[in-house]
């Protein structure tokens, strides 16, 4: 994975808002958290389907190791059944497999968790912009987050509101009309996608009937990262302990 690093010109921003000092440490974890986000994507990513295929593979061989001739669904009791699941699931992983049912989650996982990332960053970027003392860069830097992620506070608001969007609701229970298509014989269905990934865009559709989608991908982090640097470049550091990140 490519990093994307910013120069940090002190330990700790200098500031008549001590607030906004801490602010700019917690954009940092942010920042940070955003990296290591993407990178577990990208490594699970490329090979989720190969890591698939030999999962089933060991779980086919599993199986018969410890069933034999039996169907696996011949336990009559839940302590059977839950004995032959684990049993299945250690041979598995001491094969190199992994369970199934996560190895299919995990880019879906990821991909969610560098949204929540990117939109942590932007919540706490807007609350400083309002803050007593703070610089003018800080108002430029939101401007570009905005213009770089038009659309994340409503991909936001439907990812942490699944049991409205799954009901194809909006906030006060009033229905959404989805506007995204997709062909199918003999016409065209209407899609309410609740939670979900296509290619590395994280999508759900929006409170508007839209699709909305967020690149899980190095150029996200690098709007991510110009933002960052001009928020560091708009204050005066109290020493010149730099360092750069991530």
């Amino acid at each position: 994975m490519e990093l994307y690093a910013v120069y940090k010109p002190g330990r700790r921003a200098k500031s008549q808002n001590r607030q906004l000092s801490w602010h700019v440490c917690d954009l940092e974890k942010h920042y940070v958290e955003a990296h290591l986000a993407l990178s577990l994507f990208q490594a699970v990513c490329p090979d989720t389907e190969g890591r698939a295929q030999r999962t089933a593979a060991y779980e086919a061989e599993a199986k018969v190791s410890v069933y034999g001739d039996l169907p696996a669904f011949y336990a009559t009791t839940r302590a059977e059944a839950l004995e032959g699941w684990y049993r299945v699931r250690q041979e598995v992983r001491d094969r190199g497999g992994d369970i199934g049912s996560i190895l299919k989650t995990e880019p879906l996982f990821h991909a969610r968790s560098f949204l929540y990332c990117l939109d942590n960053f932007a919540k706490l970027l807007e609350v400083m912009t309002k803050e007593l003392h703070a610089p003018a860069a800080l108002d430029s830097a939101f401007r570009v987050l905005e213009a770089g992620f038009p659309n994340l506070v409503a991909i936001r608001n439907s990812a942490h509101h699944m049991e409205d969007r799954s009901r194809g609701l909006k906030t006060g229970g009033k229905p959404i009309f989805p506007k995204t298509e997709e062909a199918i014989e003999g016409g065209r269905l209407r899609i309410l996608m609740v939670d979900g990934l296509m290619g590395t865009n994280y999508s759900c559709t929006m409170a508007d009937g839209e699709l909305g989608q967020v690149d899980v991908s190095g150029r996200s982090l690098k709007v991510l990262q110009q933002v960052f640097q001009e928020v560091l470049d708009g204050f005066d550091w109290i020493d010149d302990m730099w360092e750069v990140l991530p």
